[in-house]
């Protein structure tokens, strides 16, 4: 697990990677990106797709704001405004880069 902001639980470290490549455009969305994606486009909430699986659930929340985070960081810096993110997002894009090299 990558640990988040105030011992936050998050995704797998190989799930973090895998959105790192995938917001990189060097990879496929890992499934849990799918999952939540699902939920939001149908509107359904995360207990009526796993009502048995908190954890899961949360690790999928994280999974995309992970996603977010990644995404952020990329435009901040193609617009070459990377002072307009906050340290909390470059920590994300951080763990998610560091994960992407294990």
């Amino acid at each position: 697990m990558v640990p988040g902001p105030r011992g936050a639980v998050g995704p797998p470290k190989r799930t973090v990677a895998d959105l790192y490549r995938f917001v990189t455009e060097d990879g496929p969305p890992p499934d849990e990106l799918i999952e939540v994606r699902l939920i939001t486009e149908f509107g359904w909430t995360i207990s009526e797709l796993d009502e048995q699986d908190e954890a899961r659930a949360l690790r999928l929340l994280a999974a995309r704001n992970i996603e977010a985070a990644v995404r952020r960081v990329n435009e901040a810096v193609q617009s070459h405004q990377v002072n307009s993110v906050p340290v909390s997002v470059w920590q994300l894009y951080k763990a998610a880069s560091d994960a992407d090299e294990d």
